[in-house]
C-alpha cells in the first residue's frame, strides 16, 4: 500500500527518505529537511504558490526574510534557495520549532528562531522582506503602516477588502477565500 506522500503528485526534484505517521524527511536540492506531516503536505502542494507570490520582485541575495508562521522551516529553505542570508523564523508550534531547528543545524542555516506568536513588535527586528502566513494572525498588521516589502496570506474575503484600503493588492488566490497580498512591490 502507496504511503500518503507516495500518492501525492511529488516533484522531481524532492526524494522522501522516510515517513512516518508524524513527520516526513524529505531531501532537495543537496539539503534534508524533516518537516511534520501537515507542513509537508503544504511543502509540496504549496510550492508553486509559493514560487508565484511569495517573491520580492528584488534579489534576496544578502538580505534578510522575516518568516512569520516560519514552520518547520519549508519557507526558510524556499527563502535560502532564493539567495537570502538570513531568515527571522517567528513560529508558536513546539513540534514545528524542533524540526526547525533540527533544518537549521542539519542545513547549517542562518536562522535566528522566535518561538512564539507574532507581536507586533516583531516588525522592529530588522528585515528587508517579510512572509506572513499565520491564518487569521494577520488581522494585527491592519494595526500599523507597512513600510518594508511584505507579502501576506489573508483568510477570508472581508479581510482582503480590509487589506486593498490599506494598500495591499492580491497577488494570488489559493482556495477557499485565502489569497496572497503584497504590499510595497
Amino acid at each position: 500500500m502507496k504511503t500518503q506522500f507516495e500518492r501525492m503528485p511529488v516533484p522531481d526534484w524532492v526524494k522522501i527518505i522516510s515517513e512516518t505517521e508524524e513527520d516526513v524527511i524529505f531531501e532537495a536540492h543537496s539539503q534534508r529537511l524533516k518537516l511534520l506531516r501537515l507542513y509537508g503536505i503544504f511543502f509540496i502542494r504549496e510550492w508553486p504558490i509559493w514560487e508565484k507570490s511569495y517573491l520580492p520582485p528584488f534579489s534576496l541575495a544578502g538580505r534578510t526574510v522575516l518568516d512569520v508562521g516560519a514552520g518547520c522551516g519549508e519557507t526558510a529553505f524556499f527563502y535560502f534557495l532564493h539567495g537570502a542570508d538570513k531568515v527571522v523564523a517567528i513560529e508558536p508550534s513546539i513540534k514545528a520549532v524542533d524540526c526547525l531547528r533540527e533544518n537549521t543545524t542539519t542545513n547549517k542555516w542562518n536562522v535566528q528562531i522566535i518561538p512564539e506568536y507574532f507581536k507586533l513588535g516583531h516588525l522592529k527586528i530588522s528585515h528587508d522582506f517579510m512572509k506572513m502566513d499565520i491564518d487569521g494572525g494577520e488581522i494585527e498588521l491592519l494595526n500599523v503602516q507597512i513600510d518594508e516589502p511584505c507579502v501576506v496570506e489573508v483568510h477570508n474575503d472581508p479581510m482582503k477588502a480590509e487589506f486593498e484600503k490599506k494598500g495591499f493588492r492580491k497577488v494570488c488566490f489559493v482556495e477557499d477565500s485565502v489569497y496572497v497580498m503584497s504590499k510595497n512591490f
